[in-house]
């Protein structure tokens, strides 16, 4: 009998050692069960959080990309802009054509770089070589010097050949604009000034007060842009200059320059030192026009 007790109590022992370790690895797949739901949830909680941070990102980003465009039109403007500026601002030196109305093409030739312009209009019989030395002092101080030959010698239309100069100035950056003649160009630069609405000044080197049907004396009363009437001594057109200033309306100045046996322009080429006490009085005028 005692045998048999002892067996029963074993089968006993095992039975709820058994029963003991099916409990607890139920209880250890629950937890597990409930461990990775926590984690599904907690996932899926993080997950939603970072959805809006990322949407935030990405319409930040938008924005960023939203606001380059802007700048970068900005600065193709500003390029754009400088580019005329510096297309404006150069002017081809050397050797030009000069397009006038009746489409007669003329030889000019332009020195200098800027925005203030001069015109120099050649005397009756000398072409427009012998303003070339002048051309290159007004470029050395500032401004831009055309000249240009006439389409002839016997002076036809030749108000329109200056003109068509003036015109091609404007085909620029032309802030001033004088006209400085010599000779019979003088007398008509005094005509053409009266037709324009913009120029600075007009300045006449030894020119007749009147020649064929030109007639500056009648022009200079109603004239009231500055003038400029210049003679040499032994010219023969003091007198003339004297007319002009006289009959002109202010403003207005005169000069002459004695010790002088040259005609307009030539004292360039063969008196040096009244080709200098010319040029300054051309400069100053110009300068403070």
């Amino acid at each position: 009998m005692g045998g048999k007790k002892v067996m029963l109590k074993l089968r006993i022992l095992k039975f709820s050692i058994v029963l003991i370790t099916v409990l607890l690895s139920a209880g250890f797949l629950i937890s597990c069960v409930n461990l990775k739901n926590t984690t599904a949830v907690r996932e899926t909680e993080q997950v939603a959080q970072s959805e809006p941070e990322q949407q935030t990102a990405v319409e930040e980003g938008t924005t960023t990309e939203t606001k380059a465009p802007p700048e970068t039109t900005a600065a193709i403007e500003t390029e754009t802009t400088e580019t005329i500026e510096e297309t404006l601002e150069t002017i081809q030196n050397g050797e030009v054509t000069i397009l006038t109305d009746d489409e007669i093409e003329l030889n000019g030739n332009v020195f200098g770089q800027g925005t203030k312009w001069v015109v120099l209009a050649p005397p009756d019989i000398i072409p427009q070589i012998g303003w070339f030395k002048f051309a290159e002092i007004l470029a050395d101080n500032g401004y831009v010097a055309v000249t240009f030959d006439y389409r002839g010698f016997l002076f036809e239309n030749s108000d329109k050949d200056i003109e068509a100069a003036i015109s091609y100035t404007r085909q620029h950056n032309c802030d001033k604009l004088f006209l400085i003649g010599a000779g019979r160009s003088g007398t008509e630069s005094i005509i053409v000034s009266n037709r324009q609405d913009d120029i600075s000044g007009v300045v006449t080197l030894t020119s007749p007060a009147k020649a064929g049907n030109y007639d500056a004396l009648s022009i200079v009363p109603n004239l009231n842009i500055p003038k400029l009437f210049i003679a040499t001594a032994d010219s023969g057109y003091v007198e003339d200059a004297n007319q002009l200033y006289e009959a002109a309306a202010e403003p207005k100045q005169i000069e002459i320059i004695e010790n002088s046996s040259q005609l307009d322009i030539g004292c360039f080429d063969h008196e040096p030192e009244n080709a200098l006490i010319l040029t300054n009085i051309m400069l100053d005028f110009l300068d403070n026009n």
